[in-house]
């Protein structure tokens, strides 16, 4: 009888807990900024956070991701693509996202398909909202299609399934997040294993755009901003508008035009005094 091979334990790897990953890096995985800032192109615009899954990081079941992270590098963008263990993301956003409390990034972009803070089974939007209010840049949550593939997705009159619509959308939209959109998903056509995730590149493309955008924007001087505010108004008429049920839509417009006001904003407000500078 043939004698058993015993492992080579040597080959064991140490995989952080939360890291950085980038499909540039020799091994894919740091948890060394300095080592993913040589992986990072030159001339860059803006500084722009990614959120990963750590299991399709480690797997290196990645080309959706890895289309993103090229995406936005394409239009002058430094990317921080970081992953967590479990399913709260705080860590990786204080330890790559932040730098003594402090923001160093432009933008978020989520791409777990999760609330920023739990799963599929449940979410902490208070922790969720308190994390954002401290990095307090642009926020959004992306979504990879994990339970039909994207050509079942492209061919369906429905679009997303109710659960996929519940988990992805709905829910981080309670912390915050914005800019829902498909980014990529499980594919039939998959070089390597049958389902693995890929990417989607003209809506990649239309991401990036959309956070590059973004980024210039927090860059413009607020004088220079244009701003536009889109009321609820549903049946579609002039006595429907601002009639969204339980919201009280106009005073929420009047308490966000003040606010940006303050801010620096131009706006005229009836009964406020007209600003002069």
């Amino acid at each position: 009888m043939p004698v058993p091979r015993r492992p080579d334990l040597r080959a064991t790897a140490r995989v952080p807990r939360h890291g950085l990953y980038h499909q540039r890096l020799p091994d894919r995985i740091t948890d060394d900024p300095k080592v993913l800032g040589k992986a990072a192109k030159k001339g860059v615009t803006g500084t722009v956070g990614v959120l990963l899954m750590r299991s399709y990081a480690l797997s290196g079941n990645s080309a959706h991701y890895d289309g993103v992270i090229e995406s936005l590098e394409a239009r002058g963008l430094r990317v921080i693509p970081a992953f967590a263990s479990g399913l709260d993301a705080r860590p990786a956003v204080k330890a790559f996202f932040m730098d003594r409390g402090e923001p160093i990034v432009d933008a978020v972009v989520s791409l777990t398909g999760f609330s920023l803070v739990g799963g599929p089974a449940y979410n902490d939007t208070d922790a969720a909202q308190e994390m954002l209010e401290a990095l307090d840049v642009p926020y959004l949550a992306v979504q990879g299609l994990e339970f039909q593939s994207l050509q079942d997705w492209e061919s369906s009159s429905m679009g997303l399934m109710p659960v996929e619509a519940t988990m992805m959308v709905a829910i981080p939209e309670l912390d915050g997040a914005t800019g829902s959109m498909v980014f990529g998903g499980r594919s039939e056509l998959s070089a390597g294993e049958k389902f693995d995730m890929q990417p989607a590149p003209e809506r990649i493309d239309r991401l990036a755009d959309r956070v590059a955008r973004l980024v210039a924007l927090r860059h413009t001087p607020i004088a220079e901003r244009k701003v536009a505010i889109v009321l609820f108004n549903f049946p579609p008429n002039s006595g429907a508008a601002g009639t969204a049920a339980h919201l009280s839509v106009f005073e929420s417009l009047f308490n966000t035009l003040s606010a940006m006001r303050e801010e620096g904003y131009h706006v005229d407000l009836p009964g406020l005094p007209r600003r002069t500078s």
